[in-house]
């Protein structure tokens, strides 16, 4: 499921793109969900929810 969601994220967002993510990206352990966000096409803006670590860890290992 996580591959499909990724690859319709990528067909719908481009690389210079820019999303507003309006928070609870991920939820688990922060290795899978910075390789999920490695995934994703576009600059995402994080509005973080409550299930989201501090947004400086967050996007500590984002691409640029």
């Amino acid at each position: 499921m996580d591959a499909a969601l990724i690859a319709r994220w990528n067909r719908r967002v481009g690389p210079e793109d820019t999303v507003y993510h309006l928070g609870d990206f991920a939820l688990g352990l922060k290795a899978l969900w910075l390789e999920y966000r490695r995934q994703l096409n576009g600059r995402i803006e994080f509005i973080l929810g409550n299930h989201d670590a501090p947004r400086d860890a967050f996007l500590a290992d984002a691409p640029a």
